[in-house]
């Protein structure tokens, strides 16, 4: 059922300022690429994936998921990928409901999260489901209805950027995934490439 209703967002559209420029995602962690890793996780749970970047998609070419580009240009965020991806699923996967958002320089994120996200928003009144530790609520790992697009479009072109405000407008629902160590730590400098690697080791 949840392949029939979910399409699974990796968002992989940021600049990579801090990390040297280029895609994280591609970046190697522990002698496999990163985004090889977040697959390992996601294949289990859907499928049916596709991933937000800009520019030239065929460095993605090893993969055989659709690469979308930001619908909006000007690299604005977060919040354009999650459009983009709802609006290119609204037309080529028509009977689709939801997609997952997930993060690809996250790569410890907990393996059963799109099932569970998907379970939570099937009984709760919340428009948005987000992933959290320890209170911390992580919106960009998320379960979005479609039908949310039109608003998301009209909001953004109107000046809304920060995806925390906008998910509070439309009403989200935290759903708490429980860990010794940030499940949500996201890659952004060469030190945190190092902690990743360190972390990963340790894990062995």
């Amino acid at each position: 059922m949840i392949d029939k209703e979910v399409t699974i967002l990796l968002l992989a559209g940021g600049q990579s300022r801090r990390l040297g420029g280029g895609d994280k995602c591609l970046k190697i962690l522990e002698k496999e690429v990163i985004l090889d890793k977040i697959l390992k996780k996601i294949l289990p749970q859907n499928e049916s994936i596709i991933l937000n970047a800009n520019g030239d998609p065929n460095r993605f070419s090893k993969y055989s998921f659709p690469v979308v580009k930001d619908t909006i240009e000007g690299h604005l965020g977060p919040l354009v990928g999650v459009l983009s991806g709802m609006e290119w699923v609204k037309e080529n996967q028509k009977n689709k409901k939801y997609i997952v958002s997930i993060a690809t320089d996250t790569p410890f994120f907990p393996n059963n999260i799109i099932n569970k996200l998907y379970n939570t928003i099937k009984n709760r009144p919340e428009k948005i489901i987000c992933a959290s530790w320890k209170g911390r609520a992580n919106p960009v790992f998320a379960i979005w209805p479609i039908s949310l697009s039109h608003n998301l479009r009209a909001d953004i072109l109107s000046g809304a950027r920060k995806i925390d405000s906008w998910t509070a407008k439309y009403g989200i629902y935290a759903v708490n995934f429980i860990s010794p160590n940030d499940p949500f730590f996201n890659i952004n400098t060469p030190e945190d490439l190092e902690l990743a690697n360190q972390i990963m080791r340790a894990k062995k």
